[in-house]
């Protein structure tokens, strides 16, 4: 992306987003209220979030556009993951994070606990992390 190959970048993206390994129904249904008072909120602050989540490995929750660069500027994980190959801290916090930074270069994980129990400290972490991403 730095050298300007938006396409490529796509499709990595694009290509990240493939694995069709789901998590559980129950667990999907679960979040749907986390996901979407996060969702209000973002829309609140007059962003329009793309749900990005398919179960996979490297799903995000939510991802924003970069006003200037045509790109995802900053990727929203809410709550932890659950597919079966992030079991281990190594996956889920290095390798992880490393391919999916080649394709969004921020992600921010907005905590549940923190959510439903210091709602507005969590969201002014999230609001400085979208500041941050999309200058």
């Amino acid at each position: 992306m730095t050298a300007g190959n938006y396409d490529a970048a796509q499709r990595l993206l694009d290509q990240t987003l493939k694995d069709r390994h789901r998590a559980d129904e129950h667990e999907i249904a679960a979040d749907d209220g986390f996901l979407n008072s996060v969702q209000l909120y973002l829309e609140g602050l007059g962003l329009r979030p793309t749900r990005a989540s398919d179960g996979g490995a490297f799903g995000i929750d939510f991802a924003i556009d970069h006003p200037s660069r045509g790109t995802y500027g900053l990727g929203i994980e809410c709550g932890a993951h659950r597919h079966p190959i992030l079991a281990h801290a190594r996956a889920r916090e290095i390798w992880r994070r490393g391919v999916m930074q080649k394709a969004i270069p921020v992600i921010h994980r907005v905590s549940l606990r923190g959510w439903y129990h210091s709602r507005v400290a969590e969201q002014v972490r999230l609001q400085q992390a979208i500041e941050l991403a999309l200058r």
